[in-house]
Parts: structure tokens; C-alpha cells; sequence
């Protein structure tokens, strides 16, 4: 397994528009590509009215990541409708494999879908 992590900011005043987005948009659509076992977007208040997102999307293959992120698996995924909440600049996603342990799939999937 892989985990694919990277971070961005966005102002704190729009956390409430970009989780609503990132719930209809980015998750869904990351969960549909095949190879995906799950996505996390996971925000964090900063000081001065900004907030840290930190999306994990966890992957079966280097192939299956690479169909998703493109060539240049470094490069962040943005969605049309999200990148306008990400501030100036740009985030690199970096990449771990599972050393050990075994992925619960009662935490990498959403019951709900």
C-alpha cells in the first residue's frame, strides 16, 4: 500500500465551502479511480485566520497511483472547484509504502460509500 500525503492552506473562513466541496467532489471522485483504498482530507486550525488541509489517499500500486496523479506523481490533484481555496504556493505531494503493519479496511473505507 501506498500512502500519498500532501498539504496546502486555505483561510479559516472558508473551511466550512471547502469541506462541503471536498465531500462531493474530491472524495468521491478520488474513491472511483481503481487501485484508490481510500481518501482522508483532514483540516487544521493555524493561527491568523488560516487553516492546514492535509489529504492521504491510499493506493494499492505505484501503477494505480500513477493513473491517478499522472507522471509526475509529485505534483498535487486539483479539482476545478476546489483550487480557487488554496493559497499561494504550491504544495508537493509526497509518498510512503507500508512498512508495517496491515491496512484495517474498517478505517481506510467510509461505510457510507
Amino acid at each position: 500500500m501506498i500512502a500519498r500525503v500532501w498539504t496546502g492552506q486555505i483561510l479559516t473562513s472558508d473551511k466550512a465551502a471547502y469541506r462541503e466541496c471536498a465531500e462531493s467532489i474530491r472524495v468521491p471522485q478520488t474513491r472511483a479511480v481503481e487501485g484508490n483504498l481510500g481518501v482522508w482530507v483532514l483540516t487544521s486550525d493555524l493561527d491568523a485566520g488560516f487553516t492546514e488541509v492535509l489529504i492521504i489517499s491510499h493506493w494499492s500500486t505505484p501503477e494505480a497511483l500513477e493513473a491517478w496523479a499522472g507522471y509526475d506523481i509529485d505534483n498535487p490533484v486539483f479539482f476545478e472547484e476546489e483550487a480557487h481555496f488554496f493559497l499561494e504556493g504550491a504544495p508537493t505531494a509526497r509518498h510512503f509504502t507500508l512498512a508495517a503493519g496491515r491496512p484495517d479496511p474498517s478505517v481506510l473505507f467510509d461505510p457510507r460509500g
